[in-house]
């Protein structure tokens, strides 16, 4: 007898037990249908390629703002005046 099942399931393997049940309670919840994933393109960034030029504009773009980020201290804004 195997430990921990009753003895009319004591012959059967656990996956004889629970595949079916898994298929009759779970399976017929209902249909689902999902688009397949798809990766986004890999780009190059190789010196001279579009990818490269737009990526260092908008660094240098980003280089030109100064962002004040506040410090959160007992769930209020705290502004140090720093910007960086």
């Amino acid at each position: 007898m195997k430990p921990g099942l009753p003895s009319a399931l004591a012959n059967f393997e656990l996956a004889e037990i629970v595949v079916p049940l898994r298929q009759k309670f779970f399976m017929q919840i209902g249909t689902f249908s999902y688009p397949l994933p798809a990766n986004e393109p890999v780009k190059s960034y190789a010196p001279g390629s579009p990818e490269r030029a737009a990526l260092k504009k908008a660094l240098a773009d980003l280089k030109k703002k100064e962002l004040d980020i506040p410090m959160y201290i007992g769930g209020k804004a705290v502004r140090s005046g720093k910007k960086v």
